[in-house]
């Protein structure tokens, strides 16, 4: 007999394995570090010769994680973003898996039913092509 797994249970699987990926990518990418070929796997860079809005991010955490705020900053500010998403997620997924409760759904409904709303998707989107500007004016 197969069991099935709900398929809010399959989200919060997803969305924990999406968070390992992303804590192994970044440990990769500190050891990594040193023997840096400069190769990218953005994929639109690699099309297209233009950083995409996220590309540095990845190098914003890991200098968050080394303390180093103002450069992370100036590296991608998404990287704030993506941090405190790797740091969140993973304690709010625990927490769900012990109360028994699925708040965590429940907030990103809210989010997403707001962040549909012209007052907050305006907002968002201009600040994206701002970063996405930015980061081509920096030559990353």
């Amino acid at each position: 007999m197969i069991r099935t797994i709900q398929p809010y249970r399959r989200l919060q699987i997803s969305l924990l394995l999406a968070c390992l990926t992303g804590y192994g990518w970044i440990c990769a990418n500190l050891i990594a570090r040193e023997h840096s070929t400069g190769m990218t796997v953005c994929l639109v860079k690699r099309s297209t010769g233009l950083p995409c809005p996220s590309c540095g991010s990845t190098r914003s955490v890991m200098l968050l994680c080394q303390g180093e705020f103002s450069a992370a900053f100036h590296a991608n500010p998404l990287g704030y973003v993506l941090g405190l998403v790797l740091l969140l997620l993973p304690a709010a997924l625990i927490a769900e898996l012990f109360s028994r409760k699925t708040f965590l759904s429940d907030a990103g409904l809210f989010l997403v039913s707001h962040i549909k709303r012209p007052y907050l998707a305006w907002p968002l989107a201009t600040l994206m092509l701002i970063n996405w500007i930015w980061n081509i004016y920096k030559g990353i």
